[in-house]
């Protein structure tokens, strides 16, 4: 018992002022110890955590800075390459089609996946039959610049109208296997060479997983996608860094249409008019400590008065037998 008590470090006073060590404030003492490591290990843990401070602003970008790259990738496997248009329009007028800067289109051959096919003039009807009956598909991946404005980029057959209301006309069979079900390998906005790592440790994770139509039965062959771009402002005190980044909500749906009405993938896209402002704070040493010396004070004297009442309560008890 003596050698438990020698680690009471609230020690029992008597009348004439001598400590007197005692096995309650042996054990009082040391759930004070344990008490001040787990919360020196948890000030620690909180040190060395990753702190985010995320705000909402209205920012006002630079007008050299009015556009937006966007970044898409996806698989069209029951529709030719040749009769394929990407288009974009948006509020302020613009209406391009059959985009053809920076975007590639490669033919998907059911036979050999990894033939090179040279491209098929979309006017030469015995070609068009020909990949129409192979079931051959498309991979149309690439970018585009946009206004940051409403609107849209669709893919879909429109400059290939005439062509379209051919097949519906003479050779039905083959029309019945022209369908746009399709799945995203990707699709993304804004600046593409921020690391993944990096946005991960400002709790940013973009999407990775895309919706896939693929298996779609196609009884309704229009594919609607509605997406909210979010301008996110990253910011690092250590390095007194800022950059720009976009992120984006997504829903989809598909509906139907006529027969001879001319299907579409439809991407509706919107900006967000505020930006998420996330701050990556540097740890104050001074406040650390601060804490430290607040943990292992505020300890020491709330045992000390749980161990004085302890102690009355135990002489009060002595006194009474």
């Amino acid at each position: 018992m003596k050698s438990i008590k020698v680690f009471d470090y609230f020690q029992k006073f008597s009348y004439d002022d001598v400590s007197k060590p005692t096995s309650i404030g042996a054990f009082i003492s040391f759930l004070a110890i344990c008490s001040i490591i787990f919360f020196i290990f948890f000030e620690l843990f909180e040190f060395f955590s990753l702190h985010l401070k995320k705000d909402f602003i209205i920012y006002q970008e630079e007008s050299s800075k009015s556009k937006i790259e966007v970044y898409f990738s996806l698989d069209i496997p029951h529709s030719p390459c040749s009769i394929l248009s990407v288009d974009q329009e948006d509020k302020l007028g613009i209406h391009k089609t059959n985009i053809v800067a920076n975007i590639t289109k490669k033919r998907i051959s059911k036979a050999d996946q990894n033939a090179i096919l040279p491209p098929i003039v979309p006017h030469k009807t015995d070609e068009l039959l020909k990949a129409l009956n192979e079931d051959e598909g498309c991979l149309i991946e690439g970018f585009m610049e946009v206004n940051k404005v409403p609107g849209n980029i669709h893919i879909s057959f429109h400059p290939y109208r005439n062509v379209f209301e051919n097949l519906f006309e003479n050779h039905k069979e083959e029309f019945k296997k022209l369908r746009l079900m399709h799945k995203f390998n990707y699709l993304s906005f804004g600046d593409k060479n921020i690391p993944l790592e990096e946005l991960n440790s400002f709790s940013i994770y973009p999407h990775t997983k895309m919706p896939d139509f693929i298996n779609n039965d196609n009884k309704e062959p229009n594919y609607d996608y509605f997406i909210k771009i979010i301008p996110h402002l990253i910011r690092n005190e250590a390095d007194n860094t800022i950059k720009l980044n976009y992120q984006y909500s997504l829903s989809f749906g598909n509906r139907n249409s006529e027969e001879k009405e001319m299907a579409m993938i439809m991407i509706n896209y919107d900006m967000s008019e505020v930006t998420t402002l996330i701050t990556k704070k540097k740890r104050n040493y001074t406040h650390f400590l601060t804490n430290i010396c607040a943990i292992v004070g505020g300890i020491y004297v709330i045992f000390s008065i749980i161990n004085k009442i302890v102690l009355n309560m135990f002489d009060f008890s002595q006194k009474e037998f």
